[in-house]
């Protein structure tokens, strides 16, 4: 009699913890939900009543990182206030900081950075603040993160460094930027692609493949070269295609 009472107990004793960590689980997954809207005042509210400023879902997406995704900088601005960590990592490494910098929220940025941010991380892949500030094309994000060591920083997919995305991408003011700053043109990718600079162009030249890819701030070019080596490849491009238009 006693043993049956006993398994009773405890399964009423398990229902009653399931049915707790559900109703815990469905809370953080609403005020996360609320950060993502942008819903200060239910955000807030939540707050005040003990929510956790660093809830996550079940996908590991913290509250600030879900207002960042719909740049909700108000929300963002609140979590902060309230203890967010601004040094949290998603399941991609990816910290608010780069999250902004990756959606090109200058303000945010400046924000988080005022706040204690730390501007040298990378994410898996070693992609650090730089490399995404200069995807964002933006010349003010740039500055936030240029510096002599972040230039030459490689991920580790492909080994391009931020120089590498600039000429992809074909901006010269931040390829000069770069340059400027000390980013190195003699740094190859893993899949042997040396970046070769000129007044008119900025090239990625494979050397196994024995392509460039030519880009300015006006077209993308593919050229087809028998170029051995980048040294020769210049007045090959110039004999080929000629200057840019400007």
């Amino acid at each position: 009699m006693c043993v049956c009472r006993l398994r009773c107990c405890g399964v009423c004793m398990f229902s009653i913890q399931k049915v707790f960590v559900e109703d815990a689980r469905s809370q953080r997954f609403e005020f996360v939900k609320q950060c993502s809207q942008g819903n200060y005042a239910k955000v807030k509210l939540g707050l005040m009543s003990g929510e956790d400023c660093n809830s996550c879902d079940d996908s590991g997406v913290s509250a600030i990182h879900a207002a960042i995704v719909e740049s909700q900088f108000d929300v963002v601005d609140l979590l902060v206030k309230n203890g967010s960590k601004v040094d949290s990592r998603d399941k991609n490494q990816m910290t608010p900081l780069l999250s902004c910098v990756g959606r090109g929220l200058l303000d945010c940025v400046r924000h988080l950075v005022n706040h204690g941010a730390d501007k040298s991380v990378s994410d898996r892949i070693h992609r650090n603040g730089l490399y995404y500030a200069v995807k964002s094309g933006s010349l003010g994000m740039i500055r936030q993160f240029i510096n002599a060591e972040s230039c030459n920083q490689q991920d580790s997919v492909w080994g391009w460094t931020p120089l590498h995305c600039a000429a992809n991408q074909g901006d010269m003011n931040v390829i000069n930027l770069l340059l400027n700053t000390g980013s190195s043109i003699f740094i190859f990718s893993k899949v042997h692609i040396l970046i070769v600079y000129c007044t008119f162009y900025t090239v990625l030249y494979c050397t196994q493949c024995k392509h460039a890819i030519i880009s300015t701030s006006a077209q993308h070019l593919t050229v087809i070269t028998s170029i051995p080596s980048p040294a020769l490849l210049l007045s090959a491009l110039c004999r080929r295609v000629g200057p840019p238009n400007r």
